[in-house]
């Protein structure tokens, strides 16, 4: 399902580029990118162009349109063959030198969401996703209860989120030269009174760089390339994509089930927005630098209501799973209820679950943003 709000912006800005991946030891020629869930169309040359430089030279702009577009892609393996030892490519040196993105698309606008504490407003240095990959996050936020009371809880878990959050809808502008997407959390917790402060969230490229629990993050390493990283200064300055499916099929061997069956099933894409590649003023992506820019904020809901929606329509596909659980059945607040609303989602033939499909989550979900919950005011 494509998300809602695309439009075009004009497809002639020069590339930039920043890549690094995080999460999970991804091969970079792996990543596959085409999950249907961004639109983006080129728009076609003005009209007086061809008036004042005629049709040789409007076939030329069209030409180099084409190579912003599709040129110089880093995910193709014909060009970045992986090595037979370690099966990764190692494209970092042209990454680095500008001369290629993963899934290169055209400039764009977009809608991007993020469920994000009620005093942290912007995405720079955050995560975000399209309407498919943030309610993929939303629902595997109902495992909180199990998975946020260790010392070290796993950073897709999102456990800075206290359940009091928002949920925030904007329509963004990209450069379309797309990186990796990186891990943007907290620097510290608990946040600090001045959430939106710029050193309150980073992103960085590794499991390991969560601060919170595990203290502050880490100093960034020397800039070098490995066979799954790129660091080096243009890393800070792309919209790193991901999807979600392929950064969890790579826990398949060794990951839960339950957090695997979900990225299979609802799909979609996580993006990073690194605070260096935010355009200011009236720069727009691609110009001095610029990969990204938040043209408007569409819709502010409150958090409760979309998980409301959403998690009643697992809740009342299959009764007979929470029902297992001690009374009261529906403490979200609960391991048993955590363990339950995935069988129920998933499927289980003891409680006679047969699983849901990614239509019945979608609907709940588009029925939130589109007045199904109603709009609350920045603070």
């Amino acid at each position: 399902m494509a998300s809602e709000g695309h439009a075009l912006i004009p497809a002639s800005y020069p590339a930039r580029l920043s890549v690094i991946f995080c999460c999970f030891p991804t091969p970079l020629h792996g990543i596959s990118l085409a999950q249907g869930d961004l639109t983006a169309v080129m728009a076609p040359p003005r009209a007086s162009a061809f008036l004042a430089v005629g049709i040789i030279a409007a076939a030329s702009a069209l030409a180099t349109n084409m190579v912003v577009a599709s040129g110089g892609n880093c995910s193709d393996p014909a060009e970045y063959p992986p090595n037979p030892i370690t099966r990764k490519s190692d494209p970092c040196p042209d990454f680095c030198a500008g001369k290629c993105a993963f899934s290169p698309t055209p400039p764009a606008e977009m809608t991007l969401i993020r469920m994000t504490p009620r005093g942290v407003h912007g995405i720079a240095n955050k995560d975000t996703g399209d309407d498919a990959g943030d309610l993929f996050f939303t629902l595997i936020s109902a495992i909180k209860a199990s998975q946020c009371t260790g010392a070290d809880p796993p950073p897709w878990a999102g456990c800075f989120l206290n359940g009091d959050d928002i949920f925030i809808k904007s329509r963004v502008a990209v450069d379309g030269r797309w990186g990796i997407y990186q891990e943007c959390n907290p620097a510290s917790l608990p946040l600090p009174p001045e959430q939106e402060n710029p050193g309150s969230f980073a992103c960085c490229g590794s499991l390991n760089c969560t601060g919170g629990a595990t203290g502050p993050i880490p100093p960034a390493p020397p800039p070098h390339n490995s066979s799954t990283y790129c660091f080096c200064d243009r890393t800070n300055h792309t919209v790193g994509r991901t999807s979600v499916t392929d950064q969890f099929r790579e826990m398949s061997k060794f990951g839960p089930k339950w957090l695997i069956g979900t990225a299979e099933l609802v799909g979609g894409n996580w993006y990073s927005t690194p605070a260096e590649g935010e355009c200011k003023g009236d720069a727009v992506p691609g110009q001095g630098g610029c990969t990204w820019k938040v043209q408007e904020i569409l819709t502010v809901i409150n958090q409760t209501c979309v998980t409301s929606n959403v998690y009643g329509a697992v809740e009342q596909h299959c009764p007979a799973a929470f029902e297992a659980c001690p009374s009261p059945h529906y403490n979200r607040s609960s391991p048993c209820y955590s363990e339950m609303f995935f069988e129920s989602l998933l499927g289980n033939v003891t409680y006679g679950c047969t699983g849901m499909s990614r239509q019945e989550l979608l609907v709940p979900w588009t029925r939130s943003f589109n007045g199904g919950c109603p709009n609350v005011t920045l603070a």
